[in-house]
């Protein structure tokens, strides 16, 4: 083993000893490679847009569970429009997040001759803490397809729950 694979082992050791403490997370620079290792108290919220066209992902959250949050929910992820192919991720802090979904996102297709429609995808499926996500999962949503076919695939820790 060279020193420099010594040193990376030891920084992992270390990232995952800290957020095991209960740190927000840690994103380390390996030079070739970058690794992020979420933290207990928050959840990653991964926004991938797979289309053609950019996309208002429209994530909505609250940091309570039950109906009236699923109904109602007290927050807008502010995170603008996604170009096409962007990907973005956003760690939230635990106890802000109670439940979450994409709450019928709107993809934007110019056209070169009758200027802009907008495609909307069905409401995403509410995520609540505790039942489908826990404190330092992963959740992400990906919105594929162009115009009629436009949709949105919610998934936790790599697993789709829609």
């Amino acid at each position: 083993m060279s020193r420099l694979d010594g040193t990376r082992i030891g920084a992992l050791c270390l990232a995952g000893l800290l957020c095991l403490g209960g740190c927000p997370g840690i994103t380390l620079d390996l030079g070739d490679a970058t690794i992020t290792i979420p933290g207990r108290r928050v959840v990653t919220v991964t926004l991938i847009n797979d289309t053609d066209h950019a996309v208002d992902p429209a994530i909505v959250y609250d940091d309570d569970t039950g109906f009236l949050a699923r109904l109602f929910p007290a927050e807008r992820l502010d995170v603008g429009v996604l170009a096409a192919g962007e990907v973005l991720d956003v760690d939230l802090r635990c106890d802000d997040l109670g439940s979450i979904r994409s709450d019928e996102a709107e993809q934007h297709v110019r056209y070169l001759l009758f200027g802009e429609t907008v495609y909307e995808a069905s409401a995403s499926t509410t995520l609540e803490r505790g039942d489908q996500f826990e404190c330092g999962d992963a959740i992400q949503f990906q919105f594929l397809g162009n115009a009629n076919n436009f949709r949105v695939v919610v998934s936790v820790n790599g697993r789709a729950v829609n």
